[in-house]
């Protein structure tokens, strides 16, 4: 029972909008398939390359905003 919407006759930021309220219906009513083994391989990968690009700010490091903002 899929009916088409014209969504063209909208504005950008209405369209916007209905899609942010479709992704949010979709995550709220849609059933949750499992994930594959191939999905949970990939978020491994992932954060094993994440990791892999991490670093430890020293101890005694301290945040200036107005150094960040120095031209």
């Amino acid at each position: 029972m899929a009916k088409a919407i014209e969504i063209d006759r909208l504005p950008e930021s209405a369209r916007n909008e209905l899609y942010d309220f479709y992704e949010f219906l979709v995550k709220k009513y849609a059933p949750v398939l499992s994930k594959s083994r191939s999905d949970r391989e990939a978020k491994e990968h992932f954060f094993r390359n994440v990791t892999s690009h991490a670093f430890s700010l020293p101890a005694d490091y301290t945040f200036d905003r107005n150094e960040l903002h120095e031209r």
